[in-house]
């Protein structure tokens, strides 16, 4: 994949081209916690899988 255009390419271009041990943190329960670029695929993915079983599409919008 060539450099992203858009935000929601970064995830797999940052996956396919360096992924990171530490993508993400930030404090659970008091505690630090960290995500690398794959665990935060993994929950995107299971999140968006989530989200069209409940019937929310990609054309779905929210009301603000």
């Amino acid at each position: 994949m060539n450099e992203p255009k858009r935000l929601f390419d970064c995830l797999a271009f940052h996956l396919e081209n360096a992924p990171l041990d530490v993508m993400l943190s930030g404090k659970e329960s008091g505690q630090w916690k960290t995500y690398g670029t794959r665990e935060v695929a993994e929950i995107v993915n299971r999140l968006s899988a989530g989200l069209l079983s409940l019937g929310i599409g990609p054309n779905d919008m929210s009301v603000e």
